[in-house]
C-alpha cells in the first residue's frame, strides 16, 4: 500500500479480502491472496512511478506481473507472505467495470491446456524488467484495434488476448462485472492492525450487491465466476 501511495494511486480493499475484514475482522481462512481495487486510469497515468516504487520496496522480495486487468505482486517467500492482486476498474457511463477470468475448475480441458501453455511462454514477458513498457504497448494495441480493417483487427485481438493478464485471459473466457462508480469514488478509512486502508463508503451495500443479502453468513463454497452479483456478462 505504501508503494501505491508513493505513486499517487488510491487503492481500496475488494472482493474476499474486504468481505473477511468487514464481516470477521480478519482474512477469510480459505483465502490465499489479498484483493485490492484501483482505477485503471490512475495506473496508466502513474504506472512508471508505481513501477519504481515497487522496485524500491520489493526488489528481491517479490515479482510484479503487469496485466491489462490486474497487477499481481507475488512474494518470493510464499509461506511468509500472501500474493496481492490489484484489480483494475475502468469507467464506462458512470459504472466501474472490471473483467476477470475463470479459474481452472470453471474451464474446459482445452482451455486448461492453453492456460498452462500461455502461463509458461507469456508470463515471463510480464515479469521482466520491461514489464511496464509491455503493459503500455498492449494498451496501445487495444486503442488502435477499432481503426483497423476487420481481418487485421481480429488478428490484433488475438494478439491482445495472448498478452492480457500474462496470458490467463486468453483461455479464461473473460467475465465482465459492473457496479456504480460511486462505490469507489467515495471511500472510507478502515483500520487493519497498524495499517490504515480504504474501502467503499457504502461497504455493506456493496457487499450485499456482490455476495447477496446473506453476505454476513460465512459460505466457503462460493463460485465467484458464477455467483458474483456484479456480473453482467459471461
Amino acid at each position: 500500500m505504501m508503494a501505491l501511495e508513493e505513486a499517487g494511486i488510491t487503492a481500496w480493499l475488494d472482493q474476499g479480502t474486504l468481505l473477511g475484514l468487514i464481516r470477521e475482522g480478519r482474512l477469510l481462512p480459505w483465502d490465499h491472496d489479498v484483493d485490492l481495487g484501483a482505477w485503471d486510469e490512475t495506473i496508466t497515468e502513474n504506472g512508471p512511478q508505481l513501477a519504481a516504487a515497487l522496485e524500491r520496496r520489493l526488489s528481491g522480495k517479490a515479482k510484479v506481473a503487469w496485466g491489462l486487468r490486474t497487477i499481481g505482486i507475488n512474494p518470493m517467500d510464499e509461506e511468509a507472505y500472501l500474493p496481492v492482486n490489484i484489480g483494475l476498474y475502468s469507467r464506462e457511463a458512470g459504472q466501474a467495470v472490471k473483467w476477470f477470468g475463470r479459474p481452472p475448475e470453471g474451464m474446459t480441458v482445452s482451455r486448461r491446456i492453453m492456460k498452462d501453455l500461455a502461463a509458461k511462454f507469456i508470463k515471463p514477458l510480464f515479469t521482466a524488467p520491461t514489464n511496464w513498457l509491455l503493459h503500455l504497448a498492449a494498451k496501445e494495441l487495444a486503442r488502435e484495434k477499432a481503426r483497423l480493417p476487420p481481418l487485421l483487427a481480429k488478428t490484433m485481438t488475438n494478439l491482445l488476448l495472448d498478452l492480457k493478464d500474462r496470458g490467463r485471459d486468453t483461455v479464461a473466457a473473460p467475465i465482465k462485472t459492473s457496479v456504480d462508480a460511486d462505490y469507489f469514488d467515495r471511500l472510507r478509512p478502515v483500520q487493519v492492525a497498524d495499517l490504515r486502508l480504504a474501502a467503499p463508503a457504502d461497504t455493506e451495500q456493496y457487499l450485499a450487491l456482490k455476495y447477496g443479502p446473506s453476505w454476513r453468513t460465512p459460505k466457503k463454497e462460493w463460485r465467484y465466476w458464477e455467483q458474483d452479483g456484479a456480473i453482467v456478462s459471461k
